[in-house]
Order: C-alpha cells, then sequence, then structure tokens
C-alpha cells in the first residue's frame, strides 16, 4: 500500500476518533442520558467516516488542474451540502427504526444547526483533503527537481574533475621530452612517478571520495614528475597528520593547488623554489589543508571575471561549492616573499552531491 494511502486512513481514523469524544458531551447535553449520547455520536461519527470515504473516492478521479480555486471552493460547498443531506437522512431512517435512540431525539428545531455545523465540518474535511494533497504533491515535484539537480551535478562533477588528469598528463610529457638531451638517469623517477601517479587516477576515477593518506601519497609522486623537471630548483616539504589520513576528500583535491605553486613559483620565485603541503584535523569532522610557495602571487592568465577559468584553482572552487556548500572555505593569502592556498572542510561531502 502506497505510503500516502497509509497516511490517509491513519489522518481518517485518529480525526473521527477525536470527533466522537469531543462532541461526546454535547449529545449528552441533548439526550440526557450517556447510552443514548454514546450510540449517538459512534452512529453520527461512523457514518461521517463512511460518506467521507466516499468523498475520498470521487475527490481522487478530480483533475485538480482543471480547478480554479473559486471552482474548487464552490465544488467543496456543493459536494458538502449533498453529503451533510445524505448523512441526515440516514441518521434520522435510523433513528426511527432503532430503539436506540428516542424518536423525538431530532427535533426540528435543532435540524437547521446540525446541517450547518455538519456542512462546515464536511467543508473543512474536504479543504484540509486537497491541501494535504497539493502539498504532497508539491513535495513529490521538489524532489524530481532534486533528483534532477543531483544528476545534473554528479555529471558536472565529472566534468570537472576529468579536466585536471589531461592538464598533468601533458606537463608530464613535456617534462620527459625536455629531460631527454640531459640525464637519462632522473628521468626513471619521473617516469615511475608518473605511471604511479595515473595508476591511482584509473583506480579511483569512478570514486569522488578517496581517503586523504591515498590523495596524499599520489601527490607525491606527481611531485617525483615536478622534480624530473625542475632538479635541484624545486624543495618539497610535505607533512600528513595521522588522525586526517583516513578521512574523505575530493578525488584530485591536491593536484590543482600543488601543480599552481610549481608553475606560477618557478615564474617568480628565486631558485630555489620551496613548496610545502600541510594536511592536519584539529578536530572531529574538520580538515584543514595548506599548500604553499615561495614567490608572490600571479593572476592565473586567461582567468574569467567569475574566477573559474585560467587554473585548476577555479575548478576546484567549482567542485567544492557543489560538494561542500557552505561547509568550505578556499583562502589565498600573498604576504612578503610566500603565497599560500588554504582550504578548510566540515563535516561529510552533501550526499546528495557524491
Amino acid at each position: 500500500m502506497p505510503s500516502r494511502t497509509i497516511s490517509f486512513w491513519r489522518c481518517q481514523l485518529i480525526g473521527w476518533t477525536i470527533c466522537i469524544f469531543a462532541t461526546f458531551p454535547l449529545k449528552f447535553a441533548i439526550f440526557g442520558n450517556v447510552t443514548h449520547a454514546l450510540v449517538a455520536s459512534l452512529l453520527r461519527e461512523g457514518i461521517g467516516f463512511l460518506l467521507t470515504l466516499g468523498l475520498w473516492r470521487i475527490y481522487r478521479r478530480w483533475n485538480r488542474e482543471a480547478f480554479t480555486t473559486p471552482r474548487l471552493i464552490a465544488a467543496i460547498l456543493a459536494m458538502s451540502i449533498a453529503t451533510t443531506t445524505a448523512e441526515i437522512l440516514l441518521v434520522l431512517l435510523i433513528q426511527y427504526r432503532s430503539p436506540l435512540l428516542p424518536p423525538h431525539s431530532h427535533s426540528q428545531i435543532f435540524l437547521v444547526g446540525i446541517f450547518c455545523y455538519r456542512t462546515m465540518l464536511f467543508a473543512f474535511w474536504s479543504l484540509l483533503y486537497f491541501w494535504i494533497k497539493d502539498w504532497n504533491e508539491a513535495q513529490l515535484r521538489e524532489r524530481r527537481l532534486t533528483q534532477t539537480e543531483i544528476r545534473r551535478q554528479e555529471a558536472e562533477l565529472q566534468m570537472l574533475r576529468a579536466q585536471v588528469n589531461p592538464h598533468f598528463l601533458f606537463n608530464a610529457l613535456n617534462t620527459i621530452q625536455s629531460g631527454l638531451n640531459r640525464d637519462q638517469e632522473p628521468l626513471k623517477k619521473v617516469v615511475l612517478g608518473l605511471a604511479d601517479y595515473l595508476r591511482y587516477s584509473l583506480a579511483n576515477q569512478d570514486r569522488p571520495m578517496v581517503p586523504l593518506g591515498e590523495e596524499f601519497d599520489a601527490i607525491l609522486q606527481y611531485l617525483e614528475v615536478e622534480k624530473g623537471r625542475f632538479r635541484d630548483e624545486l624543495i618539497v616539504d610535505a607533512h600528513l597528520d595521522e588522525n586526517a589520513r583516513h578521512l574523505p576528500v575530493p578525488g584530485i583535491i591536491l593536484q590543482p593547488l600543488v601543480e599552481n605553486a610549481a608553475r606560477y613559483g618557478m615564474e617568480d620565485s628565486i631558485r630555489p623554489l620551496r613548496i610545502q603541503i600541510l594536511a592536519h584535523s584539529p578536530e572531529k569532522g574538520r580538515l584543514e589543508i595548506e599548500v604553499s610557495n615561495t614567490g608572490h602571487w600571479i593572476e592565473p592568465r586567461g582567468r574569467r571575471a567569475d574566477g573559474t577559468g585560467g587554473s585548476g584553482l577555479g575548478t576546484l572552487r567549482r567542485r567544492l561549492a557543489l560538494l561542500y556548500p557552505g561547509r568550505h572555505d578556499l583562502q589565498i593569502k600573498s604576504e612578503a616573499d610566500r603565497v599560500t592556498v588554504s582550504i578548510r572542510l566540515e563535516s561529510e561531502p552533501a550526499e546528495e552531491a557524491v
């Protein structure tokens, strides 16, 4: 049975049970007898329960979009009047044929008041039904839109991540090519580092999140490629706290930071270029990553006004915005002769974007 149907039956049973207890004192005042009052309550509210089931069957067949609000209210009022008329006729018929209620218990002086009250009750039931139905349908539309947005974000994340590896491979091949005319021994580390890094990338290409320790080890292999290119002109200091090693992070989160540090640092820094990588978790559910290099900040070439072009930082900003909405921070600081890019991540990534 659908959950919405179960919810309807639950509300139906609870609502009419409340009506029985709420109207019992009034019926006791009218009849002056506990038995008669109890029978009248069970009879009238029981019939009301059955008649609203009929209304439910009818309302389910209505095309809600075909009704403007005034037309819907008019239709509900008409159905409520018809339902009240049917209920009163049934009660009067049972009353005069059953010894459980005195035949004079529904004199004409009460009929108008009862008719108005029951009409308002059925109208309220009908309005509540359509309000809940509209609310449920709005929730369903919102869930469908959310699922569509999730699929769009997943596709965008895959596209953004796919932009990184070709860029790195291009740089690595340039490194190998530039070293062919020099000492061949350092190229062995470059090729091994390139092979290990590409192996890591292929093994994790379908994993949106990876342990930070795996990402950290892979970036050290990346730096072997960079060291093969720059040799003694590049010095690396990397440290990862053990309590942060198993924390999940988006795949290829460090590579854009390190690539920028090496690329732009070599343009502006006094040799040797010094790159420092620090990652730690100051408290549970929080991760801080910092990549710094000697030199000065150089605005990435080709960067668009929205800050998303020209470098891997723009791609990384977009990925973090999708995965950690409102729960991340990426800062760039340039002071004296050092440039620092720091990332702060809080809690787990958004479940819908993973």
